[in-house]
């Protein structure tokens, strides 16, 4: 994959999951600084780790794409966390 199209899908991505319209530096704070929820950005992680797996290759291999196993702590885990 070129670098031009690379930058495409990094910018489709953001796009799609964090809401963000380009990537390209615009030298306004209120343009450039976001708000991104963790699951946005997780999915936006999730899918340009599994595009660059589905594009690349191993040892000549494809490997297995990545799965998410992200299990949050449930009320009342924050004693054991902090041990």
């Amino acid at each position: 994959m070129s670098k031009k199209l690379s930058l495409q899908k990094a910018e489709a991505i953001a796009k799609k999951h964090l809401f963000i319209d380009t990537l390209s530096p615009r030298n306004i704070d209120r343009l450039d600084f976001h708000d991104c929820s963790v699951r946005g950005i997780e999915a936006a992680l999730e899918e340009a780790y599994n595009d660059g797996w589905d594009n690349g290759f191993i040892n000549g291999k494809k490997k297995k794409r990545f799965e998410w196993s992200v299990t949050m702590p449930k009320i009342g885990d924050s004693e054991e966390l902090c041990r």
